[in-house]
């Protein structure tokens, strides 16, 4: 299936809570927890919930992180980056 065709709203509701993984170096992932507060097409905006981004200094506009949440049995997951807000 093509990246631009995946329809992310329907595994990623507005509302739900997400793990995201943020890629902060070669050998550092961090973990945190987030609500998706709005889906729009294939963007989707989070806040953050845990403290654990702000303890570790931020995050830079184009750092790579993955979303993650699950349904029952299933787990979806997709790749992303960070943008600044406009």
């Amino acid at each position: 299936m093509d990246e631009a065709s995946v329809p992310y709203a329907h595994y990623f509701r507005t509302g739900r809570p997400v793990r995201v993984a943020i890629h902060l170096g070669e050998n550092f992932l961090l973990e945190d927890l987030a609500v998706i507060t709005t889906m729009e097409d294939n963007r989707m905006r989070l806040e953050l919930c845990g403290p654990g981004l702000a303890e570790n200094g931020g995050a830079k506009a184009g750092t790579a992180v993955t979303v993650i949440t699950d349904s029952g049995h299933d787990i979806f997951r997709c790749s992303a980056s960070l943008e600044t807000e406009t």
